[in-house]
This record gives C-alpha cells, structure tokens and sequence, in this order.
C-alpha cells in the first residue's frame, strides 16, 4: 500500500472507535486494501452506518481536493507514522491516527505547560491567570490550552500579549472554530505559535474529553485554574485525586496544582 493510500484510509477510518480502527489496520497487513473493502471483514465488524461512511469517505477525488485546499491553507498533516508526530502522545491508547497543524510545529518538542480551567472566571481569577500566564510564557514556556470560553482563551491571549509562544488544541476544525468569537484569536495564534486539531478543517466542533487529554499529554505540567469559589489552594496527588485526574496524571505523569480562588 503506497504512503498515499495509507493516509486516506487513516482518514477514512478516524472517525471510528479505537478497537476498529485497530481491527482495519491489522487486516492491511496481510491485504491489500481494495481486497479488504470488497471481503467481508470490515462489513462483518462495522455497524451499517460506520461501513457506509467509511466507504463514502474513502473516494480518492475527494481526498486529492482536500489535500489540495488544506496545502493552500498551510495546513501540515501529521499521521502516526510521521516523524514530525508528537512522541507525547503515543501515550495515549486512543492516539488519533491523523493530526492537523497550522503554525510552528517545532513548539511541540519545546518544554510546555498546560492552562485549563473554568468557562466563567471571576475578575479576580482573569487577574490570578494573567499573571500565572504571563510568568510562565516569560519564562520560556510554551503555554498549552484548548481556545475555548474563560481560562482557556485568557492564557492565550495573555501569552501572546507578553510575546511568548503558545498551542491550541481545538476540539473542531479550522475553519470552524469553537467559540466563533475566537476565530481572529486563531488566526493569530496560528502566525504566532501553533493550532492543533484531531479534525480535519470542515469539521464542526466535537465536546469531548479527549482533545483535553492531548492539550495534557502536549505539556510536561499542567495548572489548572478553577478560579470561581474558595480562596484556598489544592494540590492534588495520584493518592487524592479525583479518578478521572488520577488516570490522566498516570498516563501522562504531569503534575497537577488546582487553585480556586473568588
């Protein structure tokens, strides 16, 4: 199978669920690929509706037109056999098989820290992340967050303003960015640092957790910043953590410092 075939099924198939894929990719190796289409073993494994569209996805026209637009746009494509690939996410067992990047790819191997937190700061809070923000970009650290309401669109911004380097992962396509409202801040993180998105760019936003797990897996700490209720600080431990955290802090061994403040 050509480098060229290869990539449009890790296309075709990245919106099916990890075990599938899997199951797809280990059948290429002992067929060709039209002989796995036309045989029963992706039909006999895949419901209906995941058959149908990975077939109507897999169309050799419309992937050509695709590539086309996304090399006009600057848009590089990452696949998990590309050296450009970032390591940090081989951690994850649901790895996505294709990333999507506008900007300076050689921030993914410069030391990071990621910034999440709450949608709807106080005053205060936008205050407490500002200066938290603009210390560590000043320090050299790339600042990591997911472009999205409160906290997220603050680091950002904040990062940029002292001339620091930042990432967004976003949990949708390029051209279809989520929140809309920070379309422009996008495109200037985009000039200035790096976009990063699992989607390909026509794809409308998707909320899950999984785009959290790579702004994670992307940085070597990550300080999350809840910034609504009590003035106290929390530090969790794997021992304490809530569970959701503690899986993540074992797969990716990051350090956690959750501050909540009015």
């Amino acid at each position: 199978m050509t480098d060229k075939e290869k990539f449009i099924v890790y296309m075709s198939i990245c919106e099916l669920p990890n075990k599938k894929q899997e199951l797809f990719l280990e059948a290429l190796e002992d067929f060709s690929l039209q002989s796995v289409i036309k045989s029963k073993i992706i039909e006999t494994n895949l419901t209906r509706e995941e058959y149908h569209r990975f077939i109507s996805n897999y169309d050799i026209r419309t992937f050509e037109t695709a590539l086309s637009n996304m090399e006009k746009a600057c848009i590089e494509i990452l696949t998990v056999e590309s050296e450009k690939y970032p390591q940090k996410l081989f951690n994850l067992p649901d790895r996505p098989l294709v990333l999507y990047a506008k900007g300076d790819l050689s921030l993914l191997n410069e030391k990071a820290i990621a910034v999440v937190g709450t949608r709807s700061p106080s005053n205060y809070g936008k205050v407490v992340t500002e200066k938290f923000v603009g210390s560590l970009a000043t320090a050299g650290f790339v600042i990591v967050s997911g472009l999205c309401y409160g906290v997220d669109e603050i680091a950002h911004k904040k990062t940029l303003e002292v001339g620091g380097k930042t990432i967004a992962v976003v949990g949708s396509g390029f051209n279809n960015i989520y929140p809309s409202i920070n379309t422009n801040l996008s495109k200037e993180i985009a000039e200035k640092g790096l976009l990063l998105s699992e989607y390909p760019p026509s794809f409308v936003k998707n909320v899950i957790l999984f785009q959290d797990e790579i702004v994670l897996l992307l940085a070597c700490q990550m300080v999350c910043l809840s910034l609504r209720q009590e003035r106290r600080v929390v530090q969790f431990t794997p021992k304490n953590m809530p569970l959701n955290m503690a899986k993540i802090f074992l797969l990716c061994r990051v350090a956690y410092l959750v501050i909540r403040v009015s």
